[in-house]
């Protein structure tokens, strides 16, 4: 009954990421229930998450987290963030907003993430890479 479950758990878990198109590479960052997704396998090579650091201003939860480039040139990324109660009950029903932002070549780039609620207690940062054709005008890249 044991390898039952276990082949089924297996089989559940290649099914998704058949789904998925790609493998999400889970990041770590201070905290057991706060984490980074890189969901681009050759991204996970090309940036590292050097740091991240958590706090309450005015109630809500502010995270910033450090990101650094591997590469001698610069890279067209973007992020989202999904918000969670102290239950794990996501905040909200909607798939959060993606966030351009340029990584320079060889640079540590700060994202200041503050939770839309007083009610967030956990939090998964979402990092994908961004087609430069897709962003609208470099100088708002380069304010992010």
């Amino acid at each position: 009954m044991r390898w039952v479950k276990f082949g089924c758990i297996g089989v559940m878990a290649l099914g998704l990421m058949g789904c998925s198109g790609s493998i999400l590479h889970y990041l770590p960052l201070d905290h057991s229930n706060h984490q980074v997704v890189i969901g681009n396998p050759n991204l996970s090579h090309q940036v590292s998450i050097q740091d991240s650091v958590t706090q309450r201003i005015n109630g809500l939860l502010e995270v910033s987290v450090l990101i650094l480039s591997h590469l001698s040139s610069p890279q067209f990324l973007q992020y989202q963030v999904y918000w969670y109660d102290s239950q794990g009950l996501a905040l909200s029903k909607r798939t959060p907003a993606w966030h351009p932002f340029l990584l320079s070549d060889s640079a540590i780039k700060t994202l200041i993430i503050t939770a839309p609620s007083f009610h967030a207690e956990q939090f998964h940062v979402v990092i994908s890479p961004r087609a430069q054709s897709e962003f609208r005008d470099t100088k708002e890249i380069n304010e992010k």
